[in-house]
């Protein structure tokens, strides 16, 4: 047969086409025409020319009319063809009649999008509230500690160069430390804890304290101006809670669930979720995990010897420092990743 009877007559006008062969990610630009009972694919690319390619109509398969995007065709030796919409109208006719799909009939009207989007982002929120901390609560039972120690020895060479040297006296510092070490080995004997004392270079910040997943926690300046030794027994206690029960690499692998999740949804989130491990950012816990650090801190304290208004002090003056109150007023309770100090307040009032 030469290659004249292969090209498509006057009645059978060339279709332009985009064509996958479904063995390389190369792509083809093709002409395409229906030939009786066959698809005739022809590639237009190509040096020496190739010859045309046919495929029965019956084993062809159209994918989805998604609106503004070309229409696949899917072949049957594994190969696929990207039609704009023109030559996806002209050649629908020459092809077996198939019901569209469920997506495809949602997609054509606005109310079943609508609602679809609504699900999705009810699913979003149900993982991000429940699903996703569930799932992180399972995986954290059969993740061994050493995870949450190396974690913490790399955050830690981040914070070591995110913060300066503490300004505080030497003597007080080495007897808060001796103190939180001997307290720490009598409640949480199976960690190795260090107590490091920092200062932010920003003033503003300096109010805080924040606990690594190996044990290590940090008091910055600010804070310990503020506290009397007491009281920062009481954050000390509160910051332990988060070690004990290992909230923060429950944060990561909440993290990490949702950006997987998100990354099905919406595509490729493996480079955000890359960058959310090893950073001080990620040590974010819920309102929850807040809670159960306070209830530690509360056994704590009792450990110590010290009455149960110490950290309710704490919590005075937390709502007297300025940053603090201005970041509550800025911010919805339920968007929080705190209790509010009141709620704290009042819970610790009464004891």
């Amino acid at each position: 047969m030469t290659m004249m009877t292969m090209m498509p007559t006057l009645t059978q006008a060339a279709l332009p086409a985009t064509w996958f062969d479904g063995r390389s990610s190369r792509r083809h630009a093709v002409q395409i025409w229906p030939d009786g009972d066959r698809l005739v694919l022809a590639p237009t690319d190509e040096q020496p020319a190739t010859p045309p390619r046919r495929y029965a109509l019956s084993a062809l398969r159209l994918g989805p009319d998604w609106p503004g995007c070309e229409r696949p065709l899917d072949l049957p030796d594994g190969g696929r063809l990207w039609l704009p919409r023109d030559s996806a109208a002209r050649l629908v006719p020459a092809l077996p009649a198939e019901p569209p799909g469920l997506g495809e009939r949602l997609s054509g009207r606005w109310r079943h999008v609508l609602a679809c989007l609504c699900c999705l982002i009810a699913l979003l929120v149900w993982l991000d509230r429940q699903g996703v901390g569930l799932a992180a609560q399972a995986l954290l039972k059969v993740l061994p500690r050493s995870v949450d120690i190396k974690l913490g020895e790399l955050v830690g060479k981040e914070v070591s160069e995110m913060f300066q040297a503490s300004t505080q006296p030497m003597a007080r510092q080495q007897r808060l430390k001796a103190r939180f070490t001997e307290a720490a080995a009598r409640v949480a004997p199976d960690l190795i804890v260090r107590l490091d004392f920092m200062r932010s270079r920003h003033e503003a910040m300096n109010f805080n304290a924040f606990a690594l997943p190996h044990g290590g926690v940090v008091v910055l300046d600010g804070m310990a101006e503020r506290l009397s030794d007491d009281e920062l027994m009481a954050v000390l206690g509160h910051e332990l809670g988060h070690v004990v029960h290992r909230h923060g690499m429950q944060g990561i692998l909440r993290n990490l669930g949702l950006l997987s999740v998100a990354g099905v949804v919406l595509g490729d989130f493996s480079s955000v979720a890359a960058s959310q491990v090893a950073t001080v950012q990620t040590l974010r816990y819920s309102r929850d995990a807040e809670r159960q650090a306070d209830a530690y801190a509360r056994r704590f304290i009792a450990e110590l010897g010290l009455p149960p208004q110490t950290l309710a002090a704490v919590w005075l003056k937390f709502r007297a420092n300025p940053l603090v109150a201005s970041m509550e007023a800025a911010q919805p309770a339920w968007l929080s990743t705190h209790p509010s100090t009141d709620e704290r307040l009042n819970t610790d009032k009464g004891r």
